[in-house]
């Protein structure tokens, strides 16, 4: 459930939108209706010190955009429902920082900062993220979308000029030297096809660099493996949309081991 994507708002403007909504909900709520009494030593002629929680506010969801945009770039436009746990509890943290140090040099002034620090966090941040972060969530899937992979296209070339052919990467299952020749197995409307091409394995490889070796005669697609069966001396693989076996040789066991462990 963790690993389900979900959608993701790319650009920055919607997000920096729903940042100022909520920091101007935020100084509403401190400025006219001021909650349990907790900011009733700001007098009067000090109200433009509501602003600075606001500001703290807006400052902890900007960090927070630019550390999540870094994370969906790195997992090639994915967002899934881990990263989002991760973020919201991150704002909170970096929110709750922001604003209670704000409140510590400007505001009102603690004994024991730190102490003070989670019980703040506790009556006074947390009442708030929980009010924020369902508004949050809302605007994400109002405005945001899931983005697919883009379709990328992998051109490959034998040794002789004419022997040219286009594939998407996602449809490529393995290729399979033979003498002077080279094997490429693909998906073609869920039925498994093959092309010739007079070249070698490191040659193809090179021109599709995302395929590894499991054995001296096979490159596979990484993506498409589905199951490792077997040790180091008698191993081979499964493939998604695909029944034959893949032998894995010694030399490559233990890397095809860990990618198969991490890809479970």
């Amino acid at each position: 459930m963790l690993n389900k994507q979900i959608k993701f708002i790319s650009n920055k403007f919607d997000e920096i939108k729903i940042s100022l909504i909520v920091t101007i909900v935020l100084v509403f709520i401190l400025l006219f209706l001021k909650p349990f009494d907790m900011f009733s030593y700001i007098s009067n002629d000090q109200w433009y010190l509501y602003f600075g929680y606001g500001a703290s506010l807006f400052l902890a969801h900007f960090i927070t955009i630019l550390i999540e945009d870094k994370i969906f770039q790195r997992q090639e436009k994915k967002w899934y429902i881990k990263n989002e746990i991760f973020i919201k509890l991150l704002y909170f943290f970096i929110a709750s920082l922001i604003i209670y140090f704000y409140h510590f040099l400007f505001v009102k002034t603690f004994q024991k900062p730190w102490t003070s620090f989670f019980v703040f966090v506790l009556n006074y941040t947390l009442p708030f993220f929980l009010m924020f972060v369902p508004l949050m969530i809302f605007y994400r899937n109002l405005k945001g979308k899931i983005y697919k992979e883009a379709e990328r296209k992998i051109n490959f070339e034998g040794t002789n000029k004419s022997e040219k052919f286009s594939l998407k990467q996602e449809d490529i299952l393995f290729a399979r030297s033979e003498n002077n020749y080279v094997f490429i197995y693909y998906l073609d409307d869920e039925l498994v096809k093959k092309i010739m091409l007079r070249n070698t394995l490191s040659n193809v490889q090179k021109q599709a660099p995302f395929l590894i070796k499991s054995h001296r005669s096979y490159l596979i697609n990484p993506k498409k493996i589905d199951s490792l069966k077997g040790n180091s001396q008698n191993a081979n693989l499964l493939l998604k949309s695909f029944d034959e076996k893949i032998p894995v040789s010694k030399t490559y066991f233990y890397k095809i081991q860990e990618l198969n462990i991490n890809l479970s």
